[in-house]
């Protein structure tokens, strides 16, 4: 049976190859879709402090990084812009993450007891979105996402400082942490579903 998109697998197979006319063409193609729906998150009130930064390493993470393994695993199934859709969507709303770490240092450590609406009256929407799903989560898992989204730190780190916020009763593990952050991103990208765009 013929592949449905064999075009564009060929198109992956070539730059895979080294083929430098496949790797501008790709380059330019990926960048105009990370573009689009970085400048459509702008329209919706999110900018990122350095944009040009942002595109050059979604880029690299689908291009090169991980000996290429975005774009090996790619088994043209689906159109080669549908498949990198999620992908795009989910390395830009861990820049946003990131971008949120930054702004967020400021914060004194009360910000763990305190709900994100309340820190500020003029946030864009897909802030909203974010910023309301910390707020009514739980406060541990609350505590678990800003130590992790803001702070950064490790997993060791925030079983450290679990130890000192709540009781011994609070069980934090690392199985824990990864679960709460997995299913949460699970969830964020539930509700940022309406803001996808079509690429093509």
């Amino acid at each position: 049976m013929a592949e449905p998109f064999k075009d564009d697998k060929k198109v992956v197979q070539l730059y895979l190859s080294g083929d430098q006319r496949t790797e501008k063409w790709l380059y330019a193609e990926l960048k105009r879709q990370i573009l689009k729906l970085i400048n459509f998150m702008h329209a919706k009130g999110v900018a990122f402090s350095d944009k040009k930064n942002v595109v050059d390493e979604i880029i690299f993470k689908i291009m090169v990084a991980d000996k290429q393994k975005v774009l090996r695993s790619y088994l043209g199934n689906s159109k080669l812009s549908t498949y990198l859709w999620p992908i795009v969507r989910n390395k830009i709303i861990d820049a946003f993450r990131k971008e949120m770490r930054y702004k967020g240092k400021e914060l004194h450590q009360e910000t763990f007891k305190t709900p994100l609406d309340q820190q500020t009256s003029n946030t864009s929407e897909i802030e909203a979105i974010i910023e309301e799903d910390i707020s009514s989560s739980s406060a541990v898992e609350r505590f678990i996402k800003m130590a992790k989204w803001i702070d950064g730190v490790s997993y060791d780190q925030i079983i450290a400082k679990a130890k000192q916020e709540f009781s011994d009763e609070v069980n934090i593990n690392s199985q824990r942490i990864a679960f709460i952050l997995h299913t949460n991103r699970k969830r964020l990208q539930k509700k940022l579903k309406n803001f996808r765009i079509n690429f093509d």
